[in-house]
């Protein structure tokens, strides 16, 4: 079983006609976003191939530096991924670019980096209830990846036209593809296995937002240590991002017990642009103020 497909982005533009790519491929996998920002494009993509039928896939581009930069970018990806249908598997990409960001901010890319990112990358995936891949291509898989570990995470794998690595079970083959309703070039992959089929059979977790989850904690419902852990991971969330956020609240409360944040809604407008959850710190707060 071969399936023809295509990878999709910005770079394609905002007007592909879906309409005529359907009659060349038979999946597509598309660009969700980058660092911690979403594809322009994706959203559009990803509501044409399920009005058109077209099963298809996400990938993010990874400039992660850290395993909870990891974490957060999957988040970012699974956010997208819930207000859809994905029917093939959702990606790790981490290239040169992403090689040359990590420098520039002091972060030497090792093989136990980059390993360490695609597995925390793949891990929160997973928790949510999707399949995860890693995309790479010989030269990443040497310098940095090694084998074992698409053992556990599924390759896509790059390499132009023929593939001299071994059976796969996705291969980009070109990136001067073209096919009727995209202009310019595109990139092209073969599938050889039946990823909708293996993804349909697979049990998604129903998971409890990040708001009740923290809630949720604060008040003692998840227990401490490792149950807590298991308890967290068991509700589709990754627990070290939530203990670090958990504890980030914890510091905010303190903070704001000493006047940093002000009082009433000058308070809770600082602690949205923060990004935190007002609820919880106020909860915290709280606490500590008994």
């Amino acid at each position: 079983m071969t399936k023809k497909g295509i990878d999709v982005s910005y770079w394609q533009g905002n007007n592909i006609n879906w309409e005529s790519v359907k009659n060349e491929i038979n999946f597509a996998i598309i660009r969700a976003g980058y660092q911690e920002t979403y594809d322009s494009t994706a959203e559009r993509n990803m509501s044409e191939c399920e009005r058109l039928g077209i099963p298809f896939g996400l990938y993010w581009f990874s400039y992660a530096t850290s395993k909870i930069e990891a974490v957060r970018e999957a988040e970012r990806l699974i956010e997208l991924a819930d207000r859809y249908n994905p029917t093939y598997p959702l990606y790790f990409d981490y290239e040169y670019d992403s090689v040359k960001y990590s420098k520039k901010q002091g972060v030497t890319p090792t093989a136990a980096l980059v390993k360490r990112l695609a597995t925390r990358f793949c891990e929160t995936v997973e928790q949510a209830g999707y399949f995860a891949g890693i995309y790479s291509n010989l030269d990443f898989i040497n310098q940095y990846y090694g084998d074992n570990i698409f053992d556990r995470f599924s390759l896509w794998y790059a390499q132009y036209p023929t593939n001299t690595y071994g059976d796969v079970p996705m291969h980009q083959y070109s990136s001067t593809g073209t096919v009727s309703g995209i202009s310019g070039n595109v990139d092209m992959n073969y599938a050889y296995i039946d990823f909708p089929a293996i993804i349909a059979g697979m049990d998604k977790p129903e998971k409890i937002s990040k708001h009740d989850l923290i809630m949720g904690i604060l008040a003692g419902d998840y227990g401490t240590g490792e149950t807590r852990k298991q308890n967290v991971i068991a509700a589709g969330h990754d627990y070290e991002t939530i203990q670090n956020e958990i504890n980030y609240y914890y510091e905010l409360a303190d903070a704001c017990i000493l006047g940093t944040y002000g009082n009433g809604d000058d308070r809770k407008n600082a602690l949205e642009k923060l990004g935190a959850d007002y609820d919880a710190v106020q909860y915290i707060v709280n606490i500590k103020m008994a």
